[in-house]
């Protein structure tokens, strides 16, 4: 029995703001840690700075619990999210699609 492939729209949503915002989080520690220890800001700048920094890991955090939720939705629905949806999300080429699951093997004799 073949499994079913679907689209989810949210999920992909959801991959595609936690793939942003990790990228944009890594990003803004690594423009404002240095900058932080040559200015030496007050006090009440450096609190802002990492209530600003906690709010958004924890929405990172939330992210990553409803990517959980909805890759294990289906999973457990019996879909599949084959290889050209995974393509998709990081804008690398897709897969040729052909009806024939077996492996080809190389020049090499390899698979």
């Amino acid at each position: 029995m073949a499994t079913q492939t679907y689209e989810h729209p949210g999920l992909r949503l959801i991959l595609r703001m936690d793939r942003a915002g990790s990228a944009y989080f890594v990003g803004l520690g690594v423009l404002t840690a240095p900058v932080l220890m040559l200015t030496d800001p007050p006090e009440l700048i450096v609190w802002l700075m990492w209530i600003g920094w906690i709010g958004f890991a924890i929405w990172l955090a939330a992210l990553g619990v409803f990517m959980a939720w909805g890759l294990t939705r289906a999973a457990l629905r019996g879909q599949e999210l084959d290889e050209n949806w995974w393509r998709s999300m990081i804008d690398y080429p897709l897969l040729e699609t052909t009806t024939d699951r077996t492996p080809h093997l190389d020049s090499r004799g390899g698979s």
